[in-house]
C-alpha cells in the first residue's frame, strides 16, 4: 500500500500558498481603499488655497498621521498634529467666500503677501485644530477661557511649551489680521500670551571650531567642504543653498542674487575660497556624472543636515544642538565682531526686522570675560 504522506504535504502546501495570495489581495485592496478615503476626506477641502505641490504634501502628512508607510518627498510641517476632527476649508475659491470665512481670508492674505509655504501650512494646521477644539465658537470670537482650555488640552497631549506657543502664535497673528481688517474680535492680539520657557545654555559654534571643522573636511571630501564653505562665507539658509543652479554665475566680486524666504531677493557674496571650492566640486561632478542635475548640490535637505551633523560629531562637537543654521548664526556673529553695522548684517541675512538679526548674535565666554574686565575697580 502506497503512502499518502507526500500527497497530504502537497495539499497542505497548496492551501497555505492559496491563503497567502488571498491575504495579499485583501491587504492591497484595503490599503488602496484607505488611500482613496484619506484623499477625499483629508485633502480635498484644501484645493481652494493650495497649489498641487502643497496638496500632495498635505496628503502625505495625512498618511503620516494615520500610520501608513508612504515615502515622503518632504517632511511634514513642524507642528505637532493631534487626533482632532478635521476642519475643512471652503472648496470654492472666490472673493465672496473668502470674505465670509476669516480663516480662509487670513490664509489667502498670507499667500498674497508671499509668506513662506512652511509658515502658511503651520498656521493653517494650528488654526484648524484650534477651531475644532472650540466648536461652535469661531476663532474671531474665541474667549480667554477657551484659550485656556486649548492650552490645557495641548498640555494633556504631551506638548511642551515651545510647541504650544506655535499654536498661540498662529492665533495671535490671526487676531491681529482681523483687527487690521476692521473685523470684530472678542480678544485683542496682545491678550494671547506665550508660555514661559526655560532658558537653556546651548553649545555655541565659534570661529575657531569652524576653522577646525573646515580644515578636517577639506582633506577628506571635496563636496562636503564646498557645502561648508558656501554656507559659512554667504550666510545662506539651507533651502537657499539647495536652490543654487548648477551653472552658478558670479560677478568679479563673487556676488549672486538669491531668492530667499518669502520670495525676497538679496545679494550674497562668495569668498575666493568658496569659488575655488565650487570649481573643484564641479570638476568632481563631471567625473561622477552629477553634472546632469540642474542644481549645484543635488541632494535633499535632510541629507545635507545629516552630513553637517556628522562632521560636527567627528570634530568632537555636540551635533544635537548644531546644524546648518548654526553656521548661518556664526556668519552673523563674525560680522558683528568685525564691527559691521547691524543694519548691514540684516540685509546680508535677508531679514526684515533688525530684532530678528540681533537674536542671531552670540557672545562667547571669552568675550564676556573681557567685557567684565572693563568694569572699573570698586576699591582702589
Amino acid at each position: 500500500m502506497k503512502s499518502k504522506q507526500p500527497t497530504t504535504l502537497w495539499v497542505v502546501g497548496f492551501l497555505f500558498g492559496f491563503l497567502i495570495l488571498i491575504g495579499q489581495f485583501l491587504s492591497t485592496n484595503i490599503y488602496h481603499y484607505a488611500v482613496r478615503k484619506m484623499r477625499t476626506e483629508g485633502g480635498a477641502g484644501f484645493v481652494s488655497l493650495q497649489s498641487r505641490h502643497e496638496k500632495i504634501q498635505q496628503e502625505q502628512t495625512c498618511f503620516y498621521n494615520h500610520g501608513l508607510s508612504v515615502p515622503m518627498q518632504t517632511a511634514p510641517p513642524d507642528v505637532p498634529t493631534l487626533k482632532i476632527p478635521e476642519q475643512k476649508l471652503s472648496k470654492s475659491f472666490n472673493l465672496k467666500n473668502i470674505m465670509d470665512d476669516p480663516v480662509n481670508y487670513f490664509l489667502t492674505a498670507l499667500t498674497v503677501d508671499r509668506t513662506s509655504n512652511h509658515t502658511r501650512r503651520a498656521y493653517e494646521n494650528c488654526l484648524l485644530q484650534i477651531q475644532s477644539l472650540i466648536k461652535p465658537t469661531t476663532l474671531e470670537k474665541i474667549t480667554m477661557e477657551e484659550v485656556d482650555k486649548v492650552k490645557g488640552f495641548l498640555r494633556t497631549q504631551g506638548l511642551v511649551s515651545r510647541s504650544i506657543n506655535m499654536y498661540l502664535q498662529a492665533l495671535r497673528q490671526f487676531l491681529l489680521f482681523c483687527r487690521e481688517r476692521k473685523m470684530e474680535t472678542t480678544l485683542a492680539p496682545t491678550e494671547i500670551k506665550r508660555l514661559k520657557m526655560a532658558q537653556k545654555i546651548m553649545p555655541q559654534l565659534t570661529a575657531q571650531k569652524m576653522k577646525e571643522v573646515l580644515q578636517h573636511v577639506s582633506s577628506i571630501s571635496v563636496r562636503d567642504f564646498c557645502i561648508f564653505i558656501c554656507l559659512y562665507s554667504t550666510g545662506l539658509r539651507i533651502n537657499e543653498l539647495m536652490s543654487l543652479p548648477a551653472d552658478l554665475k558670479l560677478d568679479e566680486n563673487g556676488a549672486y542674487q538669491v531668492t530667499g524666504k518669502g520670495g525676497k531677493t538679496r545679494t550674497v557674496y562668495f569668498s575666493q575660497e568658496a569659488r575655488l571650492a565650487i570649481n573643484a566640486w564641479n570638476e568632481e561632478k563631471r567625473k561622477t556624472g552629477l553634472e546632469k542635475y540642474p542644481t549645484l548640490f543635488p541632494f535633499s535637505q535632510g541629507y545635507i543636515q545629516s552630513m553637517v551633523k556628522y562632521w560636527f560629531r567627528q570634530c568632537g562637537l555636540d551635533e544635537d544642538y548644531l546644524s546648518c543654521h548654526s553656521i548661518r548664526k556664526l556668519f552673523a556673529t563674525t560680522l558683528a565682531n568685525k564691527n559691521v553695522p547691524l543694519q548691514t548684517i540684516r540685509d546680508m541675512l535677508g531679514h526684515v526686522n533688525v530684532a530678528t538679526t540681533s537674536t542671531y548674535l552670540q557672545s562667547t565666554k571669552r568675550e564676556q570675560l573681557q567685557a567684565h574686565k572693563q568694569l572699573p575697580k570698586i576699591l582702589d
